[in-house]
């Protein structure tokens, strides 16, 4: 028998090893230039069917609420309400074929809660005041419709809508003064917690132009953080509501990739003196409506309903009880 030499044997290794990777790369799909196939399962039962280059990125977009519903985002498992694994702007690298489908909240199913003296239940603050826009309008709206005695509960709402940063410099803060003196004497007093929630009119579009998300973070981070020092000397305890979700499909001025950036880069960037009430990710994670009772019950992607305005204060005393 002839005997096989250095070269040959090299050889041979080298043919059994190609052979080998040649079946990998086959048998797990990972092959460059493969196009996969991805399908999205749309509310209304229609299939949007996506090709993407394997290893390459895919976005996912946002859809309108079919009637009585919200959409939460997309999910590999179907028939999920709620905690969507994939929310809308958010991109993925597609690596095989693969289905998602809508996680869609019920609007009926949200509980509908009695806020009647639950801030009552708060103990520690002599105050607590909200400041927000038409969000947190509806908030206070909602709260008198539902029979809250907002003095007798000590609460305080400063806020205007379409408003945003320049409106709560030029207008707002003297407003909040006002509110806080109602508290009485800073030295005799509790504390008075006042909890923000400004920020989703200084996102998305104006005057069909794309506000520069970086550039709103600095004037809010350098402001807030400057008003803290002023706030706290004045005996409060200052909170900072994250911007909570939308529906791009519905408002197409806002979009979620931006508000999640900002909330992402508020939490980080605020003074210390602030906490962070995570709204957007308990929302999320537990279903929210925007039917807007104010308006007939119109959808626009954007306002919540008395339900999920209630769901927001019942989360805003939880942490202020927890603290």
């Amino acid at each position: 028998m002839m005997k096989k030499n250095r070269y040959d044997i090299c050889r041979m290794a080298g043919i059994f090893l190609a052979i080998f990777c040649a079946i990998m790369v086959f048998s797990t799909g990972v092959w460059a230039g493969t196009q996969r196939s991805v399908v999205l399962h749309n509310p209304d039962g229609t299939l949007t069917k996506i090709s993407v280059q394997n290893g390459q990125q895919m976005t996912f977009p946002a859809v309108k609420n079919p009637a009585g519903y919200g959409f939460m985002g997309w999910s590999p498992e179907q028939g999920k309400t709620c905690a969507p694994e994939y929310e809308a702007g958010q991109q993925i690298y597609i690596r095989k074929n693969m289905h998602f489908y809508p996680v869609l909240y019920k609007w009926d199913k949200e509980p509908d809660l009695n806020v009647k003296h639950m801030a009552e239940n708060v103990n520690g603050y002599s105050r607590i005041i909200f400041v927000g826009d038409s969000r947190t309008k509806i908030l206070k709206h909602t709260l008198e419709v539902q029979g809250v005695d907002l003095e007798e509960e000590r609460l305080g709402f400063v806020c205007k809508s379409g408003q945003g940063l320049s409106w709560f410099k030029e207008e707002g803060l003297s407003l909040l003064e006002e509110e806080i003196n109602k508290a009485g004497n800073v030295q005799e007093r509790e504390p008075v917690a006042i909890i923000f929630n400004l920020g989703i009119n200084d996102l998305g579009f104006r005057k069909n132009n794309f506000l520069d998300c970086d550039k709103q973070l600095v004037s809010y981070l350098t402001y807030m953080n400057t008003l803290a020092r002023n706030l706290s000397g004045q005996n409060c305890r200052l909170y900072y509501m994250s911007v909570n979700p939308v529906n791009s499909a519905r408002k197409r001025k806002k979009d979620e990739t931006q508000i999640r950036y900002f909330n992402e880069n508020m939490k980080h960037g605020l003074d210390s003196s602030y906490f962070w009430i995570d709204t957007y990710s308990w929302l999320m994670q537990n279903g929210y409506s925007t039917h807007n009772d104010f308006f007939a019950g119109r959808d626009d992607g954007l306002h919540y309903s008395m339900r999920t305005s209630k769901r927001i204060y019942q989360y805003c005393m939880e942490v202020l009880k927890g603290l």
